[in-house]
């Protein structure tokens, strides 16, 4: 991993010839761990070579569940089929955002160009 911006690192460029991506980390101004983003850039073949965008982080339950009853009504409805809504948040200083920013923009633009120049060798 190579870190590119002040929180922000490349995890890896990806490209087969057919579906070009990045992948990259942001960590959380508040430098809990399990806030960290990892974000994937893709050109989709398969969707009219579509420029896609998807964003992971790990879901914390926080003290809200502490308490017995709520533990368990979450328990029963993962196992029966129902899903549970978490929210988590991502913390930026003025300089973390523009840097999260001018990152995904600059990874679209090497995308979008990557992606046009196979279709101009067509």
């Amino acid at each position: 991993m190579k870190k590119i911006r002040k929180n922000i690192s490349k995890v890896n460029d990806y490209y087969d010839g057919k579906r070009p991506s990045a992948h990259f980390k942001a960590s959380c101004n508040c430098i809990g761990r399990e806030h960290d983003q990892h974000i994937f850039l893709e050109i989709e073949p398969d969707m009219h070579n579509m420029l896609t965008s998807t964003f992971y982080y790990e879901c914390v339950i926080s003290s809200y569940y502490t308490n017995f009853w709520k533990r368990i009504k979450t328990a029963v409805r993962i196992l029966f089929g129902s899903h549970v809504a978490t929210e988590g948040e991502f913390l930026f200083d003025e300089e973390g955002l523009k840097d999260y920013i001018d990152t995904l923009d600059e990874a679209r633009k090497k995308l979008i160009e990557l992606r046009d120049k196979k279709n101009e060798e067509k």
